[in-house]
């Protein structure tokens, strides 16, 4: 383990297609980061930042709540920004007080032994419009 080492996933969402179950991509992509074996534990957080269609109004901080990875209301920045853009993190700090407001034990501990299985892909996650 090397010191804060974060995990980010930031990608932009093609127009035809719409995210079916913005909770469950949260969950695999959490999993997902947990089980990259480049030699480096994430042990800060875990980010999910998306550019998605401005008309979906996707919020990924409800959607990581909504998964279980996120606090209820532990992150202020709610909301799709004007141009759709989204983010949400999923914190696993190894700090009681940061644990406390964002959950960071919780997730690890969900998390399991790293590095983890990689996680299928759920089926319909992102679908056409």
């Amino acid at each position: 383990m090397k010191g804060n080492t974060g995990f980010t996933f930031d990608f932009e969402l093609d127009s035809g297609y719409r995210i079916a179950d913005p909770a469950g991509l949260v969950d695999y992509l959490s999993r997902s980061a947990w089980s990259v074996r480049d030699g480096y534990m994430p042990n800060s957080v875990i980010y999910v930042q998306c550019l998605c269609n401005v008309a979906d109004n996707l919020d990924l901080v409800v959607a990581g709540e909504e998964a279980g990875w996120v606090k209820k209301d532990s992150q202020t920045h709610r909301g799709a920004a004007e141009n759709g853009y989204t983010e949400v993190s999923v914190w696993l700090l190894l700090n009681d007080s940061y644990s406390k407001i964002w959950g960071s034990d919780e997730n690890r501990e969900r998390l399991g032994k790293w590095p983890g299985e990689a996680p299928a892909v759920p089926e319909n996650l992102v679908v056409p419009r």
